[in-house]
C-alpha cells in the first residue's frame, strides 16, 4: 500500500540567501511522496527565479507567483492547492530535519491523531545545523487541544503557539485562513483550531530548526504593527468566553498584560514612539479592567499590574533588572555545574 501524500506550504519573500537550504531540507526528506508548494510572495530578489529552478529540478514542487500580501496570503493560497491528507507549513528561512515529514506522519498514524507536534531547534544566522543527526529515544504525550492552549500561557515555550512545527490531517485545516495583513498571524489562529481536539501528539525532539537572523519579525523594533498580537489576544479571549472556559480566559488576560508590559519597555527611550507608548499603556487599563473582576486570577498578578499602571517606567526597568538577574544566575549555575 502507497504512502499517502504530504503537502509542504513554503511562503517565499525576499529569501534568495536562504531558500536553497530551507527547500534542501524538504525534497531530501526521507519521506518522499510530497507536494511541495512555494509561493513566490511578490519578491523584489531573485526568490522568484529560484523557486521557478527548483519547480524545474524537481516534479513535486508547485510554484505560484502573486503580488505581496504578507505571509498569511500566501499560506492560504498554499492551502488552496495543497493535495496532501496531511499539511506541514515550514519559512522560507528555517530548515526541516531530514526525518521530519517521517517521524511525524507514523506518529499520526499509530495514535490516530489530526495534529502532531514537535520540539523546535535555534540556529544563528551563519551556522548550520545538523539535519541528518539521528533521532534516539523519542517520547510521545498525548494531550487535548485544550491542554495546548493551557500551554500557551503557562509553559512559556513558543513551540505551542506557532503553527510550522505541526503536522495537520487535511480536515483540520478545512475552510480555515490565516488573517491577511497581520503579523503574528499564528497567534490569531491555532489557539481556536486545537481547541475542540481530543488528542493531540507531542513529539520530544526537535525536528524543525528556526534561523534567529537580523530583520525578522521576531527581532525587528517594536512598531504599530506590534498592536497585531495584542489584537490577538483580544480574540483569544472573546473566543475563551464564548466556550465559557472562565481558566483560559484568566490565563489569557495575565498573558496579554505581560505582553503589554514587555512591549512598553522595549520601546522606552524612543522619543518618535510617544503615541505608542499610550496606546501600550491605554490597553493595559482596559486589561486591568477585566482583571479585577476574575477570581481566577491571583492576587500577585493583580498587584503587578496595578504597579505596572502606577509607574510603567520604574516598572519595566525592574523587571528588566530582574531579567539580567536571573540570567546572570542562571549562567553562573551553569559553570558551577560544568565545574
Amino acid at each position: 500500500m502507497s504512502e499517502p501524500l504530504i503537502t509542504t506550504i513554503i511562503p517565499v519573500y525576499n529569501v534568495e540567501k536562504y531558500l536553497d537550504d530551507c527547500v534542501e531540507s524538504v525534497v531530501r526528506q526521507s519521506y518522499t511522496n510530497l507536494q511541495i508548494i512555494l509561493v513566490n510572495d511578490g519578491s523584489t530578489d531573485d526568490s522568484g527565479t529560484l523557486c521557478d529552478q527548483w519547480q524545474k529540478r524537481d516534479k513535486r514542487i508547485v510554484v505560484f507567483h502573486q503580488k505581496n500580501q504578507g505571509v498569511s496570503a500566501a499560506r492560504n493560497l498554499g492551502m488552496q492547492h495543497a493535495e496532501g491528507d496531511y499539511i506541514t507549513f515550514l519559512d522560507s528561512d528555517d530548515l526541516y530535519h531530514w526525518d521530519f515529514i517521517r517521524i511525524m506522519y507514523h506518529t499520526m498514524k499509530k495514535y490516530e491523531v489530526d495534529v502532531v507536534q514537535c520540539d523546535i531547534g535555534r540556529f544563528k544566522d551563519g551556522i548550520s545545523p545538523n539535519l541528518q543527526k539521528e533521532v534516539e529515544k523519542i517520547k510521545i504525550e498525548l494531550v487535548s487541544g485544550r491542554e495546548i492552549n493551557k500551554r500557551i500561557y503557562t509553559s512559556g515555550n513558543i513551540i505551542y503557539t506557532i503553527v510550522y512545527n505541526k503536522m495537520y490531517r487535511h480536515k483540520v485545516l478545512e475552510d480555515k485562513m490565516f488573517p491577511v495583513g497581520k503579523i503574528h498571524e499564528d497567534t490569531y489562529t491555532l489557539f481556536r483550531w486545537l481547541y475542540p481536539l481530543e488528542k493531540v501528539a507531542l513529539v520530544s525532539a526537535p525536528l524543525q530548526f528556526y534561523r534567529s537572523r537580523p530583520n525578522s519579525i521576531m527581532t525587528s523594533a517594536v512598531s504599530e504593527r506590534n498592536l497585531d498580537m495584542l489584537d490577538a489576544y483580544e480574540e483569544r479571549l472573546l473566543f475563551y468566553k464564548a466556550q465559557d472556559d472562565r481558566e483560559l480566559y484568566a490565563l489569557c488576560l495575565v498573558k496579554y498584560m505581560y505582553a503589554i508590559t514587555v512591549l512598553y519597555g522595549k520601546t522606552i527611550g524612543r522619543k518618535d514612539q510617544k503615541m505608542l507608548l499610550e496606546q501600550f499603556y491605554m490597553r493595559a487599563e482596559h486589561v486591568y479592567s477585566k482583571m479585577k473582576k476574575e477570581k481566577e486570577i491571583s492576587k500577585k498578578d493583580k498587584t503587578k499590574a496595578k504597579l505596572y499602571l502606577k509607574m510603567p517606567l520604574t516598572y519595566c526597568r525592574l523587571v528588566k533588572v530582574a531579567m539580567l538577574c536571573r540570567r546572570g544566575i542562571g549562567k553562573v549555575q551553569c559553570v558551577m555545574k560544568r565545574a
